[in-house]
Formats: structure tokens, C-alpha cells, sequence
């Protein structure tokens, strides 16, 4: 068994062949004024806490402006509010649904402008009143573009 201690690496043949000329710059590594001595007397003083302060406070700046935040646009206040339209109060509109193939009649109500909640028309001779849970849903699409178009299936995968 041979000592590892004993054994000399180096890094290239020019190391291998000339180790005075790598002593010599290893001893000068930094050149001439580029090591300044710091003068601690001239900073402010500053705590441990006040340190973590900002710290912290700079990281969680940090980190939301790194998050995934889509802009959903600004929201605006009527220029010329529409009579029909009462702050607070909600108004339901007739429509239909095509989101299925039974194309449902539906009163949609509606908040400011904003659809909030889908139901069945009652005084529609076919659905009278009902909807399928497509039309329900159908609402949070208004809302929501990653939602899923359609449901999927869970596979099972025995090993």
C-alpha cells in the first residue's frame, strides 16, 4: 500500500515542469490594489434584528415578483352606468347554453355586469326549469382559462 499523502498532483505539464514559476504566482494571486482594507468606523451601525428586517423583506419582494401572476386586467367603474344596472342588486338575463347537446334555457344572474350563478329557466317548455351539471358549470369558464375543457379518466396501473 502506497501513503496518498505522498503523492504530488498538479493541474498542468507547465505546473509539472516549472513549480518554482507556480509558487510565485500562487504567492501573488491578487494583483497590486485590488485588496482594500475595509473601514468598519465609517459604516453606520445596524442590528441583528433590523439586519433580518430587511432581509426578510427583500426576499418576499423577491419572491413575488417571481411568482406566476397573471394580469387579470384593471377593474373600471362605469363611465355611463346602464339604467337597468343597481349597484348591489342583481339582474337576470335569458339565455341558452350550447356547452351540451340538450342546449338549455337558463336565467343568468348577473352582478355590476358579472355573471355570478346559472339556473334553469322555468318558463321554458323543454328544460322547465332544470339544467344539466355542464350548465352549471359552465359559469366558471367565464372565470377561470386553465380549467379543464373535459373530465378525464383515472388510469389504474398495476405493477
Amino acid at each position: 500500500m502506497s501513503d496518498n499523502n505522498s503523492k504530488k498532483y498538479w493541474k498542468s505539464l507547465r505546473d509539472y515542469y516549472n513549480p518554482e514559476n507556480l509558487r510565485s504566482i500562487k504567492e501573488n494571486e491578487f494583483l497590486d490594489g485590488t485588496v482594500a482594507s475595509i473601514d468598519l468606523s465609517g459604516m453606520p451601525p445596524i442590528s441583528r434584528r433590523r439586519f433580518l428586517a430587511l432581509l426578510s423583506a427583500s426576499s418576499a419582494f423577491a419572491f413575488a415578483a417571481c411568482s406566476n401572476y397573471k394580469d387579470k386586467g384593471e377593474i373600471v367603474s362605469y363611465n355611463k352606468k346602464p339604467e337597468e344596472v343597481i349597484l348591489g342588486k342583481a339582474n337576470y338575463y335569458a339565455s341558452t347554453l350550447n356547452g351540451c347537446s340538450n342546449t338549455c334555457s337558463v336565467l343568468v344572474k348577473t352582478r355590476e355586469g358579472r355573471p355570478i350563478k346559472i339556473d334553469g329557466n322555468p318558463d321554458h317548455p323543454v328544460n322547465q326549469g332544470k339544467v344539466c351539471i355542464r350548465g352549471q358549470a359552465s359559469i366558471l369558464n367565464l372565470y377561470d382559462p386553465d380549467r379543464l375543457k373535459s373530465p378525464l379518466q383515472k388510469s389504474l396501473e398495476r405493477s
